[in-house]
């Protein structure tokens, strides 16, 4: 994945943004996916030792899939919200959660979310150790073709994918 995003202020809480990301994950039938986002949010607090913001936004997708889905638009306009927050818990230990639901405007089945919750531990001046869980949930998932004799059917992938991460993080 690569994401882009860049907030501007617009008073003392409120920001408006713009960003632009691309994914690929076969696992779950999306061989590209492009996002494009612009709108609105406010931050609730913003301090050094906790951090919370909320955003509105009208987004456009193009999805490509690895298995077509003959009923499925591959681009669409669509609604997203999102929180971010952070909270350091202690000197050494810092909690980040963030929360990206996308509502897609022309098939509102289809609604997604990116839940990410980590803990991030400090190692030294410039290194920790974090740990993070990632949870996708897409309510019309992408198809995938299992064969069946002579053919092929075509069967929805799972709607909730997990991904653990644990990394090494360098501070400059």
């Amino acid at each position: 994945f690569l994401k882009s995003r860049l907030d501007r202020s617009v008073g003392e809480s409120s920001f408006l943004y713009g960003g632009a990301d691309w994914d690929r994950n076969t696992f779950a039938g999306i061989q590209n996916r492009y996002g494009f986002v612009s709108g609105a949010g406010r931050a609730f607090f913003d301090e050094d030792s906790r951090r919370l913001k909320a955003d509105l936004g009208l987004t456009y997708t193009i999805q490509d899939d690895v298995v077509e889905n003959p009923d499925a638009d591959d681009s669409f306009f669509g609604l997203r919200g999102s929180y971010d927050f952070f909270k350091k818990l202690s000197e050494t230990t810092d909690l980040t959660s963030v929360l990206v639901v996308d509502q897609n405007l022309n098939t509102t089945e289809d609604l997604r979310a990116d839940w990410t919750n980590s803990i991030a531990v400090a190692m030294s001046d410039r290194l920790a150790l974090k740990t993070s869980l990632q949870l996708l949930f897409d309510k019309d998932p992408a198809l995938t073709a299992v064969p069946l004799g002579e053919t092929e059917v075509l069967t929805p992938l799972g709607k909730v994918d997990s991904i653990f991460t644990v990394a090494i993080v360098a501070n400059f």
